[in-house]
């Protein structure tokens, strides 16, 4: 189990990413926020992250498409993030609300990656 896992929030909303990271250091985690995602990658590759929180609409590289990219690079656990307006747009049936999404990323940054 990681003790204090590193997290990497992309959103392109500064108040939202600001927000998950707030509440996940409550619970003893490291986070930093990147609000481009064109800047995430690199973060990535430079970073040791346990978990990577990320917004599936955002402008330019969108979420599917960053995570492709960093999936050709690095198996580090994704929980993607969609509001509940973004996913209906997105044809996405059930959205995750927030409090799960807290839960999910909790159990996977402690769980999901050996150090």
């Amino acid at each position: 189990m990681i003790e204090n896992p590193n997290i990497l929030i992309v959103d392109d909303e500064r108040s939202i990413a600001e927000l998950v990271a707030e509440t996940l250091e409550g619970a003893g985690m490291l986070t930093q926020v990147c609000v481009h995602a064109s800047e995430a990658l690199p973060m990535v590759r430079e970073g040791s992250f346990d978990l990577i929180i990320l917004d599936v609409m955002m402008p330019g590289l969108d979420g599917f498409e960053l995570c492709a990219r960093m999936r050709a690079e690095s198996f580090v656990p994704i929980i993607f993030f969609v509001s509940q307006g973004r996913g209906s747009r997105l044809g996405v049936g059930p959205y995750v609300r927030w409090r799960r999404l807290y839960n999910q990323a909790v159990f996977a940054a402690r769980t999901c990656r050996p150090r």
